[in-house]
C-alpha cells in the first residue's frame, strides 16, 4: 500500500523530498518537463543518482536513507511538479 506524502517543484538545487525511515520504497512520479536526479544525500548531482526520466514514474529503494532530488537542466514550475507515495 502506498500513499501519496506530496508534491514538489524541484530545481537544479538539491533538496530533501522525504525524511530517513520513510518506507520499503518510494514511488516517484516526475510530470517534467526535464529529467531529475535522485540520491540519498545533499551531494546529489545530475551525473551520480537514480534518473527518472521526464512523464514517468518510477519506484526507489532509499532503504533508510533520506531521499534528495535536483532538477537536470532547469527548474521545473507549476504545473509540472514531481510527485512521490511512500509504500509502507
Amino acid at each position: 500500500m502506498a500513499f501519496q506524502v506530496g508534491n514538489v517543484a524541484v530545481t537544479t538545487t538539491a533538496a530533501q523530498l522525504v525524511a530517513a525511515g520513510g518506507g520499503k520504497g518510494v514511488f516517484i512520479m516526475n510530470n517534467g518537463p526535464n529529467a531529475i536526479t535522485l540520491g540519498v544525500d545533499a551531494t546529489v548531482t545530475t551525473g551520480n543518482g537514480f534518473i527518472v526520466a521526464a512523464g514517468t514514474t518510477q519506484k526507489f529503494y532509499p532503504g533508510d536513507a533520506a531521499i534528495f532530488a535536483i532538477a537536470a537542466t532547469a527548474n521545473q514550475v507549476s504545473p509540472a511538479d514531481t510527485r512521490f507515495w511512500v509504500e509502507v
